[in-house]
């Protein structure tokens, strides 16, 4: 019986020392741009401003970088992974549906892809109003200037 108890305090702290190293290196990976994307993740998470994006003269294209910094962000916040094949509307379903942004991110998702895959215009008034809807998203921006 002693035998058994041992083992089984063994297999116990054993897979706790396999276990541990994982829980850790996941609770730090920086969270990756799919490569689909063609954009260095540096790229949009080290500028979190919005400003460079609304002064971009192709109002689509801004659309589209500002919804994938949105999740990257979101990723970030919620701890989760994109796979490196992932399009933007594979990596909004990753995020959780419990996630107090989604609502958000969903009309910024279906902006973005109306812009950039059915080759509608983005307007001033639009790029501002998904702007001004992401100071409650991006932590950086809320109370801060654009």
């Amino acid at each position: 019986m002693a035998l058994i108890a041992a083992l089984a305090v063994w297999v116990y702290i054993s897979g706790e020392a396999l276990w541990a190293p994982d829980i850790a290196e996941t609770a730090s990976k920086v969270v990756q741009a799919p490569k689909g994307w063609q954009q260095s993740e540096a790229d949009l998470l080290e500028n979190r401003s919005l400003t460079p994006i609304a002064q971009m003269a192709d109002r689509r294209a801004a659309v589209v970088r500002f919804l994938r910094l949105c999740l990257l962000h979101t990723a970030d916040a919620t701890k989760t992974g994109f796979k490196r094949s992932d399009t933007e509307r594979d990596a909004f379903g990753c995020v959780p549906l419990h996630w107090s942004g989604s609502g958000y991110l969903k009309r910024l998702l279906i902006a973005a892809e109306l812009a950039h895959y059915g080759g509608r215009s983005v307007d001033e008034a639009t790029l501002q109003t998904l702007i001004e809807g992401a100071r409650g998203v991006l932590p950086c921006q809320r109370g801060g200037n654009v």
